[in-house]
């Protein structure tokens, strides 16, 4: 967790249990934007996705969210197994997308289920001088071009079997579309972004 976010006081104690079923790696849940004086301006839910993908239900079906790129895990809300994020070697990074969590999210598909938590379990501060908010305001597509190159060749590559059922076309012309529109609102979204943290 970034050091200007935060979370709910109940974060912990309301997301340890999921871990009593041995095969959850990850848990994660519902999070808010906030202002720089950490005022709520947008609940981020993942409820309007399908369920067992949300649940990585069977490994690794969560990547069909990833490759949507309309997907994300807030990295606040994140708990992720010790065992297993030992067993994937630590955190990951990627030469394609310079932030640890995408990469470290997508080697842990692999390794067990997900368990989404349908509350509030933590808090974004947006600020300008945020590493996310200088790497994504220098994307054309705000990041998303970045991040996409990261999920396609981590799903090509390491997930070889789960790839070999794709429809790789299909997927890409989807993926494009929603990069032009990404790029269509990058100015809006930049002075949104300014505005936000002041």
């Amino acid at each position: 967790m970034e050091g200007d976010d935060f979370w709910p006081k109940d974060k912990l104690e309301t997301q340890i249990r999921v871990f009593e079923d041995k095969k959850v790696v990850l848990s994660y849940g519902n999070w808010a934007m906030t202002n720089q004086s950490g005022k709520t301006v947008y609940i981020r839910s993942y409820q309007k996705f399908d369920k067992d993908l949300l649940q990585n239900n069977p490994p690794p079906a969560i990547l069909n969210l990833f490759l949507t790129l309309k997907f994300d895990i807030g990295s606040q809300t994140v708990m992720i197994r010790k065992k297993a994020l030992l067993k994937i070697g630590g955190f990951k990074d990627n030469r394609d997308y310079p932030f640890i969590d995408v990469p470290t999210y997508l080697y842990l598909t692999l390794q067990g289920k997900f368990s989404y938590i349908p509350l509030l379990l933590g808090y974004y501060r947006r600020t300008s001088y945020s590493s996310w908010f200088n790497f994504a305001s220098q994307s054309p597509t705000m990041g998303r071009e970045e991040m996409k190159d990261c999920i396609n060749n981590f799903v090509k590559i390491k997930a070889k079997k789960f790839s070999k059922s794709l429809n790789w076309q299909e997927i890409e012309k989807e993926q494009n579309l929603y990069l032009l529109k990404r790029s269509v609102f990058r100015l809006p979204s930049i002075v949104f972004n300014k505005i936000l943290s002041k």
